[in-house]
């Protein structure tokens, strides 16, 4: 995971590949190169492993098998009400579980419920302050919804905090392109 929010998701693949060489049941390390894999936009083979984990969920907890189905509704499946309804009966059982808002967050947005997304995203953040990639998410949640000056200001409290990622810039970059700012876009 450190690998992962320092170096990004190509680099921690060889960690998660590693982990279910180890253990071939390891239903979290598939979620977790699914995760990678659906960061590098490799949608094919996210949904291959998420597909996997969620064949192995009972080698798992009781809240990993939660995330895992999550994950699988809305990756693999497509089903996003699904998705969002495991994730609440997660928050319900699991409300200190940051996965889970992040995971909320992720749906919410996917249908278009930016305002439910930016909520579930700071609420990750209150749990996690350290979490890089529900800054990135609450960014661009911001973003989407044209709220530039508190993207910026999520993004300051990512550095404040020591955060740096490509995460940041990405959304840095996108909010450049978007006001039609090329300085800011080359910047990033």
């Amino acid at each position: 995971i450190r690998t992962r929010n320092e170096k990004g998701p190509e680099a921690s693949l060889l960690d998660y590949q590693r982990a279910i060489q180890v253990d071939p049941n390891f239903a979290m390390g598939y979620r977790a190169i699914a995760g990678a894999y659906s960061a590098l936009g490799q949608i094919a083979r996210a949904s291959e492993y998420i597909t996997k984990a969620f064949e192995l969920r009972d080698h798992a907890s009781e809240r990993e098998k939660l995330l895992i189905t999550a994950e699988f509704y809305s990756n693999a499946t497509g089903e996003l009400d699904k998705a969002a309804h495991t994730c609440e009966a997660l928050i319900e059982s699991y409300p200190r579980d940051a996965d889970a808002y992040n995971r909320l967050g992720t749906i919410y947005s996917l249908q278009g419920h930016y305002d439910e997304a930016i909520e579930m995203a700071r609420q990750c953040l209150r749990i996690a302050p350290d979490r890089l990639a529900s800054f990135g998410n609450l960014a661009a949640y911001l973003i989407a919804l044209n709220r530039f000056s508190e993207a910026r200001q999520t993004i300051q409290q990512a550095h404040a905090r020591k955060l740096e990622s490509y995460i940041v810039h990405t959304d840095l970059y996108l909010m450049s392109f978007l006001v039609r700012d090329s300085s800011g876009m080359q910047e990033e």
